[in-house]
């Protein structure tokens, strides 16, 4: 095969981040509605908000794999652990993660998250923020609603 009219060019210089964290939310904009499943399984909605003191699960791409790793496309058959998942931190006001790891149904790289909602001072419009390691956080304008 001959390459006709081609050009060298200068090397480019990427940057590669290990983790790239994102919330998946309603509309799928990666803004507003977080996708969250209430404890009772139903969506989490402004007419349908979460009890205080019960536990919400929501779904984040971008934290790299569990460990140990799942094979490229394997579906996740049952809970492990996120490879980060100790460096994986939420405001104290939105309570402590239970959970964070494998998808258990779902293709390897989805993570599951689940968080124990406090029992009181948290109420209505609330926004999520999720950061590892202090450093890398994801998209800030996401939220959720609690009763």
């Amino acid at each position: 095969m001959q390459i006709l009219n081609s050009a060298g060019s200068e090397p480019l210089v990427v940057t590669v981040n290990s983790l790239a964290p994102a919330v998946f939310t309603v509309d799928g904009t990666g803004e507003g509605q977080v996708l969250m499943i209430n404890q009772d399984g139903t969506l989490n909605s402004q007419a349908n908000p979460a009890p205080p003191g019960t536990i919400v699960m929501f779904y984040v791409t971008g934290l790299n794999n569990t460990d140990p790793a799942l094979a490229t496309g394997a579906i996740a058959t049952g809970a492990a652990s996120l490879a980060v998942a100790g460096q994986l931190k939420v405001p104290a006001a939105l309570g402590g993660i239970t959970y964070a790891g494998a998808a258990p149904g779902f293709v390897g790289g989805l993570t599951q998250i689940n968080l124990r909602l406090p029992t009181s001072g948290t109420h209505g419009q609330t926004g999520l923020g999720l950061t590892v390691a202090d450093s890398i956080g994801t998209q800030g304008d996401v939220y959720f609603f609690v009763q």
